[in-house]
């Protein structure tokens, strides 16, 4: 019977010790296959086992706790609501910062919130950053772990790198997508390719955000990482000659680009258990992706910056709780 019912709707979803119940039950015409809610002993019983399980290993699936107590799936989900966890993405961990890296937010982050206190110009930001896209996306690595909602989440390791790989380059701003560019296999962003990407930037500026122009191309606030190509001395005469406003951007710092933390955590979400033949299928998917996506999404993204600005400033520069964590 179990292994029927395993079948049916998944291995692990009952285990032999509740199938034997459930037949003792029915011989005695009991056809109630909730668990039964037993006061005292066996459901401290039941958290004791969760918690020691998930000591050993945090990232383990509903099903795997199941497994390794001998307990069903509901009884499991219930058990570990009630005790207050929740399975959560982990936070990347990107850098020791040192004091210097620390000041250095703090100050850029003030510095930041005083010119938008001063004047908003979050609806004048246009970001960009870059993302590993995978061919296969099976079996995608966990990052996601058991904790309450006052533990830190668990450092993840970088995932191991395949050859089946593209570099996608997205701009996007308040309103959406304006360019997404996915390179060749393996190909990575150089300065030549960055400033060639920002000559299709500014035409895509030009047709599809027309009035974030008027009054000169410095209207547009450009927000970008200290990644090599983004710092060249050939990108930044680029910016200068397209008449950009660049804002400071920290070292080490994806908890303040939107696109670490904001864009790129559920593209990922939305890639798992995919298979691409190449490069038309990623960028097919990925545009597909955006439309799907109302314009608030875009915003808060957006808007969520003076919020970890904020919170920088106030964790003096250190990194502040979660990095998908998104301020209102």
């Amino acid at each position: 019977m179990t292994d029927e019912i395993n079948t049916a709707l998944g291995v692990g979803t009952v285990s032999k010790r509740i199938c034997e119940r459930w037949i003792s039950n029915f011989r005695e015409n009991n056809f109630n296959t909730d668990d039964q809610v037993r006061e005292g002993r066996p459901s401290l019983d039941i958290d004791e086992k969760i918690i020691e399980f998930l000591t050993e290993d945090k990232r383990a699936t509903t099903r795997n706790i199941a497994e390794g107590i001998d307990q069903d799936k509901t009884t499991v989900c219930r058990h570990l609501n009630a005790m207050g966890y929740r399975y959560l993405e982990n936070c990347w961990v990107p850098h020791a910062l040192t004091q210097q890296n620390k000041d250095n937010r703090k100050r850029i982050c003030q510095q930041l919130l005083d010119s938008y206190h001063r004047n908003d110009f979050l609806s004048q930001i246009i970001t960009c950053d870059e993302i590993w896209v995978y061919w296969d996306n099976e079996g995608a690595f966990n990052n996601r772990s058991w904790r309450k909602s006052d533990e830190n989440p668990l450092a993840t390791p970088a995932r191991r790198l395949t050859n089946r790989k593209h570099l996608a380059s997205v701009f996007w701003d308040s309103k959406g997508l304006l360019l997404l560019d996915v390179l060749p296999p393996n190909a990575t962003i150089n300065a030549d390719v960055y400033c060639t990407q920002l000559d299709r930037l500014i035409i895509a500026v030009q047709q599809r955000r027309r009035r974030l122009l008027h009054g000169g191309n410095h209207n547009v606030h450009y927000l970008h990482d200290n990644a090599r190509p983004h710092t060249a001395a050939k990108t930044k005469d680029k910016l200068n000659a397209l008449g950009f406003t660049v804002l400071p951007h920290p070292p080490y710092s994806p908890d303040l680009s939107p696109s670490d933390y904001y864009l790129f955590s559920p593209m990922k979400c939305a890639l798992r258990g995919k298979n691409y033949a190449g490069v038309n299928d990623i960028n097919e998917d990925l545009l597909h992706w955006f439309d799907k996506k109302p314009r608030d999404f875009f915003q808060n993204g957006i808007r969520s910056l003076p919020g970890r600005w904020l919170r920088c400033i106030e964790h003096n520069g250190d990194y502040f709780s979660h990095l998908h964590d998104v301020d209102d």
